[in-house]
């Protein structure tokens, strides 16, 4: 699923306003949040990596640990533009989450904390 509320790049505008969204997180789901420079990477034929491709290594990788997930993004990445220096920063960060919620006082809480992996 893509998230659709937000905005602007964060950064980009001064006084930009942005929309809050949610959305529920069911254990094994896995939160993937990335820069441009990620989709953005281009091989030899000026193609970009693209958001299909992101999504297809994710999913090929899903009942991974997120470092792993991590892992296998960032190879697909370099392997597709061929090592070739990154034009733009790569910023990547995978949550998995393992865990499950329980109530309490009306709220839901976590008990089992997310499994996090960055990269930039």
């Amino acid at each position: 699923m893509r998230l659709s509320a937000g905005g602007p790049v964060l950064g980009l505008l001064a006084g930009a306003e942005f929309q809050q969204g949610s959305v529920r997180l069911d254990a094994g789901d896995c939160l993937v949040l990335y820069s441009d420079g990620i989709v953005e990477a281009t091989n030899d034929a000026d193609e970009e990596f693209g958001e299909d491709r992101l999504g297809a290594v994710v999913r090929a990788h899903s009942d991974e640990t997120a470092e792993a997930i991590r892992d296998h993004v960032l190879a697909a990445v370099k392997a597709f533009t061929r090592s070739s220096a990154p034009q733009d920063d790569r910023t990547l960060v995978i949550v998995v989450y393992r865990g499950t919620a329980q109530r309490r006082n009306g709220h839901e809480i976590n008990v089992t904390p997310a499994i996090v992996a960055c990269a930039a």
